[in-house]
């Protein structure tokens, strides 16, 4: 099976560490995104996921603090990631194992 997915994330009061001063300094930041998986069910609750992949392209859109950083990416915000295995087993779970989760 193929999921996907494509997202639009704005986060406000990001704290973000200033490496040459060791200042932390608060900004505004908005990613676009796009995301695929490939996984195969194997019952009704248990899947295999084989691999995923995401795309992203941050940029910081208000920073009071330092304003020279507003339309760069962002500090630690990866472009691509990846996981092409190994496959990894998982048990999607039902409204009744959230419930006794809390319980």
């Amino acid at each position: 099976m193929l999921n996907t997915s494509v997202f639009n994330i704005s986060r406000d009061n990001v704290a973000t560490l200033i490496n040459a001063s060791d200042t932390i300094v608060f900004d505004s930041q908005l990613t676009n995104g796009v995301e695929a998986s490939l996984d195969a069910r194997i019952t009704d609750q248990w899947h295999l996921l084989l691999a995923n992949a995401t795309a992203m392209q941050a940029v910081v859109t208000s920073a009071p603090q330092a304003i020279t950083t507003i339309g760069n990416h962002p500090q630690g915000m990866p472009a691509y990631m990846a996981n092409p295995g190994p496959p990894t087993l998982s048990r999607s779970p039902t409204f009744r194992d959230f419930r006794s989760a809390r319980a």
